[in-house]
């Protein structure tokens, strides 16, 4: 499950280390970056930042990431690659991710996820990947067969693949529980399935809005009314409505009041309708990642009870 990580060495000897090897740039004053094999690494404040896709490192893609098992083996080469010593590198940020197979268009999927509060949606490339983030994290859902195409998906992962990556950017430490964390903190197994519980939990907070031809089930003319407002949400999308509000807001035409309630109207439409229908786009998706971070963390358990 782990992908990409961003890791802080307190010292620069790994310029003195690869300084005559290609693929140096120097940057802003005395700042040096380098670009190795997928690594970037950038001098500053008395160290050097790197950041790494340990797949790519160790497999050359990363349509899969790294599963618990493999993670000894990639850090030990990464630190051979680097010559530098891990276990004195603070981790910062990471990166944790599944490629999953679906029977549709990975699009479709997340055509359906609606803005959580406090959080900016970006759709990318014409709505073929989208990115849900606030300051501390984010979730990205795209599809993985366009992002390597010419290149073909490999057999498990006919007809689509749909690649969901959780990235924390910030406050890892305060997430994990731990002061002090490097590379090799990934090697621990309670680590390693909270990360995978987090990115299967930050999936199925995703609110999801349905677009539909018929109304709910309703017994009272308020329950008519929430039916209508959930369908003209789905048809106008959360993000079209949150800016109008936000707009709205702005120029004086609702009062803050006003649009606090409107924002709250709104998540209770999403909260309302958060049961997943079986039979959904949505019901597929979730049990496949459910399903994954079981394989992953019953993986972890069996290996190290051995």
């Amino acid at each position: 499950m782990i992908d990409q990580i961003g890791l802080f060495a307190p010292d620069t000897s790994f310029f003195e280390n690869h300084e005559s090897e290609e693929g140096f740039q120097s940057i802003n004053e005395g700042i040096v970056a380098a670009r190795r094999s997928h690594i970037r690494s950038v001098r500053s404040h008395g160290g050097v930042f790197f950041n790494c896709s340990l797949p790519k490192q160790y497999r050359g893609s990363n349509i899969e990431s790294l599963r618990w098992n493999e993670m000894y083996e990639t850090l030990d080469e990464l630190e051979n690659k680097l010559k530098i010593n891990l276990h004195t590198c603070r981790l910062y940020t990471i990166e944790v991710g599944a490629t999953i197979s679906v029977e549709h268009l990975p699009r479709l999927y997340y055509a359906e996820w609606a803005t959580p509060a406090r959080v900016r949606k970006d759709l990318y490339d014409s709505g073929m990947s989208v990115t849900l983030r606030n300051k501390t994290w984010s979730f990205t859902g795209y599809d993985k067969g366009a992002e390597i195409a010419p290149i073909r998906l490999p057999k498990e992962y006919i007809p689509y693949a749909i690649r969901l990556e959780y990235r924390r950017k910030k406050s890892l430490h305060k997430l994990l529980g731990s002061s002090v964390l490097s590379p090799w903190s990934l090697t621990d197994p309670e680590i390693y399935c909270r990360l995978v519980d987090i990115w299967k939990n930050t999936f199925l907070s995703i609110p999801i809005i349905y677009t539909s031809n018929h109304l709910d089930g309703f017994h009272t003319p308020t329950e008519f009314k929430n039916s209508l407002a959930r369908q003209g949400l789905a048809a106008i999308g959360t993000d079209q409505v949150n800016s109008a509000v936000k707009e709205l807001e702005k120029t004086g035409i609702i009062s803050k009041k006003n649009a606090s309630r409107i924002r709250a109207y709104e998540r209770s439409l999403l909260n309302s309708n958060s049961q997943v229908t079986e039979g959904t786009l949505a019901a597929e998706l979730r049990a496949k990642v459910i399903e994954r971070a079981e394989i992953e963390k019953n993986e972890v358990t069996t290996i190290f009870s051995l």
